[in-house]
């Protein structure tokens, strides 16, 4: 006979965390692919991110310094984080919806049973 087993709240917002993250992932073309290549910007060579920007001063091309990259990457990861976090509101908002039409189903259920016997039960 198999076991049921029951998770704790928390295991089951970190399963739900986990499934929705690997949605979002599946689904977001905003996070940018960090495969390093070689780029030519002019007469330079530059083994960067292909995301990473490259900047031209004083008649230099350079990559942007990493505190701008950084500051980029995490202003990705903290909009998506908004967006799913959004996503989840509207999710358990749609549970407890749900739950209340639940309530009120087996509420009117019991009526109708009750209704049902007769009287002298």
């Amino acid at each position: 006979m198999a076991q049921r087993v029951r998770l704790t709240p928390v295991c089951a917002m970190f399963a739900l965390w986990m499934t929705l993250s690997s949605i979002a992932a599946a689904e977001d073309n905003t996070l940018s692919d960090d495969t390093v290549t070689v780029r030519t910007e002019g007469a330079h060579r530059l083994l960067l991110p292909n995301d990473w920007p490259v900047e031209q001063k004083d008649g230099l091309v350079n990559p942007v310094p990493i505190e701008h990259y950084l500051s980029m990457k995490f202003s990705q990861v903290a909009s998506r984080l908004d967006e799913v976090a959004q996503r989840m509101a509207s999710m358990d908002q749609r549970l407890r919806n749900v739950e209340a039409q639940q309530k009120t189903l087996q509420a009117r259920l019991r009526t109708l049973e009750a209704q049902r016997q007769p009287e002298g039960r």
